[in-house]
């Protein structure tokens, strides 16, 4: 989908993402000015993150989807559905 007019592969909205994630835990966002110009924000690693952590990513994907019009496939789904059943077991 665009979004503010341009396009973006899956790396870009897994930053934007996990930045709203971030944001709405009051985690520390910081940025600087690119070494060759522009700004670069420093996300947090979903690599590092806790499975709780995982699954907000996840929520968050499918609410701005949600909102968004976005059609989510079968796999995501059952992702989503995973993430959901986890969160209740676990909240």
């Amino acid at each position: 989908m665009v979004w503010f007019g341009n396009k973006y592969d899956s790396d870009d909205w897994k930053d934007l993402i996990t930045a709203l994630v971030a944001k709405s835990k009051r985690q520390e966002q910081r940025m600087a000015p690119g070494l060759d110009g522009g700004v670069v924000i420093f996300g947090q690693r979903t690599s590092k993150m806790k499975i709780s952590q995982m699954v907000e990513v996840i929520e968050a994907i499918y609410w701005f989807g949600t909102e968004q019009g976005v059609r989510f496939s079968y796999v995501s789904k059952l992702e989503i559905a995973w993430a959901k059943r986890w969160w209740e077991r676990h909240a």
